[in-house]
Formats: C-alpha cells, sequence, structure tokens
C-alpha cells in the first residue's frame, strides 16, 4: 500500500463513487435514493460541492431497514 493511501473500508467517509464500488450498486442510484429523502441528511457531509457519506452509518441504516432502490 501506498504511504498516503487509506482503504475504503478504513474512511470515516467516503465519496459517492467509493460507495458505489463498495455496495456494488451505481452512482446514480445512490444519487437517486441520497436526493429523494430528508432522512439523509445526518449522512452527508458537504466539502465544498464535494458530497461525502459517512460510510458505516449509512452501511448500518442499510442494514436494519428494508429500502427500495
Amino acid at each position: 500500500m501506498e504511504k498516503n493511501k487509506i482503504s475504503i473500508n478504513e474512511k470515516y467517509a467516503v465519496s459517492i463513487s467509493e460507495l458505489s464500488l463498495l455496495l456494488g450498486i451505481g452512482e446514480h442510484t445512490i444519487r437517486k435514493y441520497l436526493s429523494r429523502t430528508d432522512e439523509f441528511a445526518e449522512y452527508i457531509i458537504f466539502v465544498g460541492s464535494t458530497i461525502r457519506i459517512k460510510r458505516q452509518k449509512f452501511i448500518n441504516y442499510l442494514d436494519t431497514h428494508h429500502i427500495q432502490m
């Protein structure tokens, strides 16, 4: 592993493209779902205009709720 490279599983917040790779679903589907409800405001961090998702909190939500994408 490169010196300053952190794996997705070690990051607190990930980009939508990283989350897409991690979950195996499309970026468009993730964006559509996140924009559909205010429920996910607590899982999102804005870094400038870039959206970051709190990885573990979002995955825990998916594990405990039946969602339809």
